[in-house]
């Protein structure tokens, strides 16, 4: 009656075995999950061989059936050691030279144990009917040596995966606790079978005792998607793709990131556990993952997030999310933009601005020929002058619209002051407040053309000779720069998403202020309306949006939004001509 419930108990272990082995192989797995699978699909060998040598009549047939559980079981134990190699990614050990040893090892292992009944190093054979009829088997001297071979491999892979355990994130602690829990039983059961607790084969006992340990990794792979998840997409998908990937918790936390984040941004490195707006501050805003940041690293960067929830068994275990560096296609985006808008500026100029003088200089030398009256060509003259005027400032024009692909850190204050020297009258005043002091990210060539059409449209127009109405107007060649201006102030300031320049003049019309970027707005018939044109132009080209509104002593503020600040007191930089080489700490 024993013999027949040992034998039940063994074949139920075994089937629930195949199961599980079947159930994993006809999934596409990764390298570490194969060999679990090929493992497990060795259990019902030695179940079968364990029945055998219980219902053999004949002693031969009966050591036989032992032998040949013994030497898979010998097998089974280094598989165990290679899973756990496998599982622990450092399948980078396994090379071929190390494969072929571990080959060699487990041939010998098994040979040595399958002709054991000839040369008997390891066991010494008798049959027993205590508690029912099974071989009993002695160890010889040289039996511990053997067992060295056994006991290594199963204790070294259950260290590998108690350090896995300790020194990764919590979502991937808890599926390697379970396999160590899940084959601690086999442990337990040699403990039993030695202080004689456990009748019966050895490796019966380990077949029976192993079913709860493999029900136990079965749930597992199901609940925690143990293989399918984690080892075939970090294999094949995770390490492969060359966009950065993270991997995060409800909290935040970083869980692991492939090669491609580590070199993008390094501080990713080491980080399992670290807040990720600890390493990556940019990230993260209120408490919150944005959808797109800009990394101010050696270089400007600009990232898109996409925000994937990790579900499992129904509950959002964590975030993935995928980093996409984006600078080349929103310079493209930028640049065709720009491109866009100087080819309708063209457009406009050939079949309107330049028409209507060609026409003057052409009907005034047509009249010079057919009147003799010279003072005719006097305004053909003028008008030729004035074509090339309206062509020297569409150049300018389309030259500062070019898409600012590597902006430097330059500190504010200094240009403004250089763009006040080459710009302003002694009669007009300076200002710039303490928080304007503060670096950008730009092109300070072009940041100072900013301020010096500011500065000359604010002179001009506070000028007691100029319309009530602001222009955005450059100065023509023969009005030098910034007439005699009735004491105009004009201040560099700071906002919350950039910065302004204000006057105290006589201000733009609330209908009009949106008016005054347009291409070829002017209230001054000698102007071409293109001064704020350009700024727009200039701001368009750093990524900035600029709008007009009424200054705070009643003159025009013209507001720059979207402005990279780089938050750095004047301690941290180095002053180079407004240009800045040291000291960041950025903000978007």
């Amino acid at each position: 009656m024993e013999a027949s419930l040992y034998v039940v108990a063994v074949l139920v272990s075994s089937g629930l075995a195949v199961s599980v082995a079947t159930w994993l192989w006809s999934h596409d797995l990764d390298r570490a999950a194969r060999v679990f699978a090929l493992m497990l699909s060795l259990y019902p060998l030695v179940g079968l061989f364990v029945v055998g040598e219980i219902v053999a009549t004949d002693r031969t047939l009966a050591i036989a059936f032992f032998v040949l559980h013994a030497a898979v079981v010998a097998v089974i134990v280094p598989l165990w050691f290679l899973f756990a190699i496998r599982y622990t990614d450092r399948g980078h050990w396994l090379t071929r030279p190390r494969l072929l040893a571990f080959g060699g090892l487990l041939a010998v292992l098994a040979a040595i144990q399958l002709t054991d009944p000839i040369h008997g190093l390891v066991y010494e054979y008798a049959i027993t009917t205590d508690p029912f009829h099974h071989v009993a088997a002695t160890p010889t001297p040289l039996f511990p040596i053997f067992a060295l071979f056994q006991t290594v491999p199963y204790l070294g892979a259950m260290g590998l995966l108690g350090y896995h355990a300790a020194v990764e994130a919590p979502a991937k602690r808890k599926r390697t606790l379970a396999l160590i829990v899940g084959f601690l039983p086999p442990l337990f059961t040699v403990a039993g079978w030695n202080v004689g607790v456990i009748p019966g084969p050895l490796d019966g006992a380990s077949n029976i005792a192993s079913a709860w340990s493999l029900a136990f990794v079965a749930w597992a792979v199901f609940r925690y998607q143990l293989f399918d998840i984690l080892s075939l997409a970090r294999k094949r998908v995770f390490e492969d793709l060359r966009d950065p990937i993270v991997v995060v918790d409800p909290d935040r936390r970083i869980l692991d990131v492939n090669r491609a984040a580590v070199g993008t941004f390094p501080a990713l490195a080491d980080a399992d556990s670290a807040k990720l707006e600890e390493r990556l501050p940019p990230i993260v805003e209120d408490d919150t993952i944005v959808q797109s940041f800009t990394d101010y690293g050696e270089e400007s960067r600009e990232f898109e997030v996409s925000i994937s929830p990790l579900v499992t068994a129904g509950d959002t275990q964590g975030y993935g999310l995928v980093i996409r560096d984006v600078t080349a296609i929103n310079r493209q985006i930028r640049d065709l933009k720009q491109q866009s808008a100087q080819l309708e500026r063209f457009a406009s100029t050939l079949s309107h601005d330049l028409r209507n003088p060609l026409n003057v200089a052409n009907g005034r030398s047509e009249l010079a020929l057919e009147t003799g009256d010279l003072s005719h060509l006097e305004a053909a003259l003028d008008a030729q002058q004035r074509m090339g005027q309206i062509i020297d400032d569409v150049l300018a024009l389309s030259r500062e619209g070019r898409t600012i692909d590597e902006p430097e850190r330059v500190r504010l204050k200094p240009v403004f002051e250089d763009a006040w020297a080459s710009t302003a009258t002694p009669s007009a005043t300076e200002e710039i407040e303490p928080d304007a002091d503060v670096v950008v990210y730009a092109d300070p060539g072009r940041l100072q053309n900013v301020f010096e059409n500011l500065i000359r449209n604010a002179v001009e127009h506070a000028s007691p000779t100029a319309d009530d109405g602001a222009t955005d107007d450059e100065p023509s060649d023969d009005q030098p720069a910034g007439r005699d201006a009735a004491g105009v102030t004009i201040t560099l300031g700071r906002h919350a998403e950039g910065f302004y320049v204000e006057d105290d003049g006589p201000g733009v019309p609330a209908d009009e202020r949106e008016r005054v970027f347009e291409y070829a707005y002017t209230t001054e018939e000698t102007g071409t309306g293109l001064g704020l044109a350009i700024v727009d132009a200039i701001a368009s080209a750093h990524g900035w949006s600029v709008s007009m509104t009424e200054g705070s002593r009643g003159g025009a503020r013209v507001v720059f939004s979207g402005v990279d600040i780089v938050e750095a007191g004047p301690e941290a930089v180095e002053e180079v001509p407004g240009v800045v080489t040291d000291g960041r700490e950025s903000t978007g």
